[in-house]
């Protein structure tokens, strides 16, 4: 006769949480003792990422299991522990794979490498790592950032070092009257602002040079870090007043 069917019930969950509280104070005794054993900053790093993910895959263990377990003995307890498991998957997605996923995508596109310059939600800096998660920048102020890749979406970026000289390219174009010259000079300034090569500093100017019968005659300035983006940049400024104008 299995020895099981001695014990209530009750007795399993009381044996539940007694194993849950011995997982948690082991768990929470490696925590403390052993970056004191593998002194050094790497060391203490390399043990917080690895210990999260062991003590992630121990509690994922332990809460399958038993919600197994509990099956034949309880299943309203069952279902709770069926429960906390989801929830704790449902944390690692939203918190932890979407990142990795995020990474493993903006990775697989190879339009950044080390030392390009990156701009999203008000943080600019030069790059200087790619995590699993996140990549580290370096910003004017010698600071570093972590940057999630779920963040890296629609970013405004430039291949140069983020102390380098900014320079400047001037061309006329003629527009169109559609639009009244400050709305027009708006819009082209937006457009000039969102493209990959463009300094967000300096912000584009558009003088106007001369109203004639069909529109405006008008001078654009552009600011990059390097003169090889300016024909590509003009270009695309020519496409846009094209084709909205």
């Amino acid at each position: 006769m299995e020895i099981t069917k001695y014990f209530s019930a009750g007795y399993f969950i009381f044996l539940f949480f007694l194993a849950a509280a011995g997982i948690f104070i082991t768990l929470y005794l490696f925590k403390i003792y052993i970056p004191l054993i593998f002194s050094g900053r790497k060391n203490a790093n390399r043990f917080r990422k690895q210990g999260t993910i062991a003590e992630g895959i121990i509690w994922g263990v332990f809460l399958l299991t038993t919600a197994f377990f509990f099956l034949k003995y309880n299943i309203i307890f069952s279902a709770l522990l069926f429960l906390c498991l989801l929830l704790l998957l449902y944390w690692f997605s939203r918190f932890a794979l979407r990142d990795y996923i995020a990474g493993v995508v903006f990775k697989a596109e190879n339009r950044f490498s080390v030392n390009d310059i990156i701009e999203v939600e008000g943080q600019k800096g030069e790059i200087k790592q790619f995590h699993y998660r996140n990549i580290e920048i370096e910003n004017e102020n010698g600071k570093m950032i972590l940057l999630p890749y779920t963040m890296l979406l629609g970013i405004i970026s430039s291949p140069k070092k983020i102390n380098e000289s900014v320079l400047n390219f001037s061309f006329e174009i003629t527009i169109s009257g559609e639009h009244p010259f400050d709305k027009a000079a708006d819009l082209i300034k937006k457009q000039i602002l969102s493209l990959p090569w463009a300094v967000i500093k300096n912000e584009p100017k558009i003088q106007l040079i001369k109203e004639i019968e069909t529109g405006y005659i008008v001078k654009i300035t552009i600011f990059s870090f390097d003169e090889t983006y300016f024909q590509p940049m003009r270009k695309r400024v020519e496409d846009y007043i094209k084709e909205n104008f």
